[in-house]
């Protein structure tokens, strides 16, 4: 948090105002994603997850984190994942190589390896033909494009502030995304 001379009260009032704007805006919002999934057909993506401070311990657990980690929405794009398989590993050290890339990660805290597999489903706003309108369309029951991540791999990390996260995923390749899907039930 940053420091405020006392000397500057209307400052203060005016930096108050401003973070409180940016975190309004800066932080997942769960009635724009329900708006969002309505529009795609699709249930609304797990975001509103409580902080989990001990070390994740059974797999039902962590597929939970990862759904809250890797569910939301963007630019109108709803994703969803579905069909979580995860095991975890001993838990290891830090290795700066593979790991410097989650945001906020405790360096000395352990790290807990994951494997397994996932389906994401990225489903856009259902849409209708508009009669006379050559570039309009008719996507419903088939807009959504569907990961099948078989191998994914990640990791359940301790935060700075202690928090436990856990991601997981793929990167599949474009020619393998199976198109023109309906939304997952």
């Amino acid at each position: 948090m940053a420091i405020v001379p006392k000397k500057h009260a209307v400052s203060r009032a005016v930096w108050a105002l401003g973070f409180a704007a940016i975190l309004a805006t800066a932080c997942p919002c769960t009635v724009l994603a329900q708006g969002a999934a309505t529009k795609a057909g699709v249930r609304a993506p797990i975001t509103d997850c409580p902080k989990v401070r001990a070390q994740p311990s059974n797999a039902a657990q962590i597929a939970r984190m990862i759904q809250c980690t890797g569910e939301g929405e963007r630019t109108g794009t709803v994703t969803i994942l579905t069909n979580i398989k995860v095991e975890f590993g001993a838990t290891r050290k830090y290795v700066e190589f593979t790991d410097k890339g989650n945001y906020g990660i405790d360096p000395a805290a352990p790290v807990l390896p994951l494997r397994g597999s996932v389906d994401a489903y990225m489903c856009n706003p259902i849409t209708h033909r508009i009669a006379g309108d050559a570039y309009s369309v008719d996507n419903e029951g088939k807009n959504c494009v569907v990961e099948h991540e078989r191998n994914a791999t990640g990791s359940c990390i301790r935060t700075t502030f202690g928090d436990w996260t856990c991601r997981m995923g793929e990167a599949v390749h474009p020619d393998q995304w199976v198109s023109n899907q309906p939304p997952p039930h």
